[in-house]
């Protein structure tokens, strides 16, 4: 009977292996390419910057009202706090953009 199979069975290997062959093919190109790891980390320094801003000026708004509600100043100290909290922001960001071009 292996005789009379008209030489089928010594050409499943080939197949299999050819098979084999095109499934590896096709996985290398399905998997994503890893982005590199400073683009990761430029994106959270970005992050950071933005957080940085936008945190130290509402904190500098936030204890500018404070003082002016205990103080009865109405909106003065929360002016100069608010300016104030926006230059430390302004100093963070500086910072972490020089860290961000050392690397």
């Amino acid at each position: 009977m292996a005789e009379d199979d008209g030489g089928r069975r010594s050409k499943a290997p080939k197949r299999r292996d050819d098979l084999g062959s095109r499934i590896e093919q096709a996985r290398k190109g399905a998997e994503p390419e890893p982005s590199g790891p400073s683009e990761g980390h430029a994106l959270s320094v970005a992050w950071r910057m933005t957080l940085d801003l936008v945190i130290a000026t509402t904190v500098g708004f936030g204890m500018g009202w404070g003082f002016d509600s205990l103080l009865g100043t109405a909106p003065l100290l929360m002016i100069v706090f608010g300016l104030i909290g926006f230059a430390a922001g302004v100093k963070m960001v500086l910072r972490a953009a020089k860290s961000l071009q050392k690397d």
